[in-house]
């Protein structure tokens, strides 16, 4: 008798050759997934394996999904069906990557993070858990406010940048920043100074606003980090530097997407004054 041929696996890595597939897949959701189209357009698949920077993972049943982990601990997905996300897990569960924090459409990663726990106790240490609200930008809701000073951040204030990135993180989430992984943000800082990706409003040597674009592409640009550090807050400095950032930015992109912690209350209303709408809700999960 002959063996039954077992049925291939539903998820599996993305090979190089398949980068073109991969990309169509995200583009299915292109505000959604902003960031890891980003991620191909600046590094391409190939860049990303021989940097071994990072593993995609795809299933076409019953719709194309795709899954991403890199080596900071960063798990990312895009829309996912629950028996896709049971795989996952089990694969997140033995990987040899340290997953740190999971960021997700809210029911996929509650979802993922249910089937980690069943996995293991360890996966019920958690840091921080909150939701959070994708926003989305269109230009004719681009509000006419305006910041003159605000301008491309230059290679010399990369470490600035990451200082003020190191206060953010400690106060939005209460995690520090250690000595490894500042000198990791100094370098990606400048990476995407190098890019004209970073965005800073500066007055004597002291920045009062700062964000940056993880994605430019034609479809969707992508805005994080946005930090206005405390004793400039409360006079309308983070709205009139978004709504500058996002003019410049439609200059070469349709629409612009962000997420925001929904307690951030006074980030979110400036959002809103910009221009932004809801259109999705995240979940991100960080682990100890």
């Amino acid at each position: 008798m002959f063996a039954r041929k077992s049925q291939p696996p539903k998820l599996r890595p993305v090979s190089v050759r398949e980068e073109t597939d991969l990309i169509r897949d995200l583009e299915i959701h292109p505000h959604e997934n902003a960031y890891l189209l980003g991620l191909l357009h600046d590094y391409t698949l190939k860049g990303l394996q021989q940097m071994n920077w990072g593993n995609f993972y795809r299933a076409m049943d019953p719709y194309p999904q795709v899954l991403y982990q890199d080596v900071t601990g960063l798990v990312v997905l895009s829309r996912t069906d629950p028996q896709t996300i049971s795989q996952f897990a089990r694969l997140l569960n033995t990987a040899t990557l340290r997953t740190t924090r999971i960021i997700a459409n809210e029911e996929t990663a509650v979802g993922l993070h249910t089937c980690l726990v069943d996995l293991s106790p360890r996966w019920k240490k958690i840091r921080v858990d909150f939701p959070e609200q994708g926003m989305i930008l269109n230009p004719d809701d681009l509000v006419a406010l305006d910041e003159s000073e605000l301008r491309y951040a230059r290679p010399e204030e990369a470490k600035m940048i990451a200082e003020g990135s190191a206060h953010a993180m400690r106060e939005e989430i209460g995690i520090d920043t250690r000595e490894d992984e500042f000198d990791r943000l100094v370098r990606s800082k400048s990476d995407l100074i190098e890019k004209n990706r970073y965005f800073i409003l500066a007055e004597n040597g002291e920045i009062l606003f700062q964000a940056y674009l993880s994605a430019r592409l034609p479809k969707a640009g992508q805005i994080q980090g946005v930090w206005v550090p405390p004793e400039h807050r409360n006079k309308g400095v983070a709205t009139r530097c978004l709504a500058a950032m996002c003019r410049k930015t439609f200059e070469s992109c349709e629409s612009i997407v962000l997420r925001v912690q929904t307690r951030n209350l006074p980030a979110r209303a400036a959002y809103l004054k910009v221009g932004f709408k809801d259109f999705l809700s995240y979940r991100s999960i960080w682990f100890v």
